[in-house]
């Protein structure tokens, strides 16, 4: 039976969209192999069937799209690029956290997988929105979705002016409140866990400490809970001794997938979280932690193991759980809570799991 017109366009339309795609998929792997920290989304229009809209963060990735045009001009017509951020936003493309803790979603709503959390005070690229949540990139590169109450949204040039350009100060106590008054009796304006950042005022009263939040309200927070900034610098080595007693700080707290703050820790919420308050900002996930460093050889007994360490599980083929050296076999670990075990059978918290899954140690 011979074909109608019609349905061989269409068929020329779908065999052509096939290859568009698998095209896009060789660019998408070569420029994005890790979508947790970059954007290439390849998105279908109803309306527009015959359309592929290429989102992409990644400019190289954009422009080896329009390098398809040099070699398939016809392609042209049917692959839209549009480069993150949004237009829509009107360069608003930089955000500050401005809640105790917000959580990262993998969709932009409430019920989606809490991905990673960001602190007060944290600031952030913002790449688009979607009805009352933004797509942000966090510091460390993550990717994920946050509502839009609980941000700051502005200007490149607004947040150096109303946040960089300030003198700030950087919580340093794993749960606290900021008041309205210099008195914990007066009203709480909000929660502040460890690594929050806050600009200050100046004035010091019976202890406490002006501080101004990311909307501009004014509040207070006591001096002694305070401290300099840490400036991030992965050039240098951190101190372990210094490392272990920030992690010890942490003992007890419950585990939280997808946490990374004081509110609750994932394994490796747990490892960057301490490791950013040193100055060193670790990827956010175990499987990408493994990756830097340099591997530390041990044997049975681990006394090559040092203070700080980094101790991987999981197979040869996937990094599942990490957990940071106390020197030697003893290591602390987000898992029900944050705890501390042994790799040596003879001590009381010995885990044979753990000893039976390690596949390396890292050394920052």
């Amino acid at each position: 039976m011979l074909m109608s017109p019609a349905s061989c366009a269409n068929e020329i339309h779908k065999s052509r969209l096939v290859e568009i795609e698998s095209a896009l998929k060789v660019i998408q792997s070569d420029y994005v192999p890790d979508r947790r920290i970059a954007v290439f989304n390849m998105i279908k229009d109803d309306d527009r069937p015959s359309i592929v809209i290429v989102e992409t963060n990644v400019p190289e990735a954009a422009q080896a799209v329009e390098g398809l045009f040099n070699l398939t001009p016809a392609w042209r017509e049917n692959i839209e690029i549009q480069l993150l951020p949004h237009f829509s936003l009107e360069g608003k493309t930089r955000a500050i956290v401005n809640v105790g803790v917000a959580n990262l979603r993998r969709a932009p709503n409430h019920q989606s997988e809490l991905l990673d959390q960001v602190v007060l005070g944290t600031d952030l690229k913002v790449l688009k929105r979607e009805r009352g949540w933004y797509y942000i990139q966090t510091p460390w590169e993550h990717l994920g979705w946050v509502t839009a109450e609980s941000l700051n949204v502005l200007t490149e040039a607004e947040l150096d002016k109303l946040w960089l350009d300030k003198a700030r100060r950087y919580v340093n106590t794993l749960d606290t409140r900021i008041y309205s008054s210099p008195d914990q009796n007066s009203l709480v304006l909000s929660n502040v866990t460890l690594g929050a950042t806050l600009v200050v005022s100046g004035d010091q009263i019976s202890g406490y400490t002006a501080v101004i939040l990311p909307d501009g309200r004014k509040g207070y927070l006591k001096t002694s809970e305070l401290m300099d900034v840490p400036s991030i610098d992965n050039t240098r080595s951190p101190d372990g001794s210094a490392i272990v007693k920030t992690a010890l700080r942490f003992h007890g707290l419950s585990y939280l997938w997808g946490g990374n703050s004081g509110k609750g820790l994932d394994c490796s919420g747990f490892t960057s979280t301490v490791f950013r308050h040193h100055g060193f900002m670790l990827p956010r996930d175990a499987n990408m932690q493994v990756e830097i460093g340099v591997q530390v050889n041990y044997d049975d007994t681990f006394t090559s193991v040092l203070e700080g360490d980094l101790l991987f599980f999981g197979s040869d083929n996937q990094i599942t759980h990490v957990g940071i050296s106390l020197g030697g076999a003893r290591f602390i670990h987000a898992s029900v809570y944050v705890m501390i075990n042994s790799l040596l059978e003879k001590d009381d918290n010995f885990s044979d799991y753990r000893r039976r899954t390690l596949v390396t140690v890292r050394r920052i």
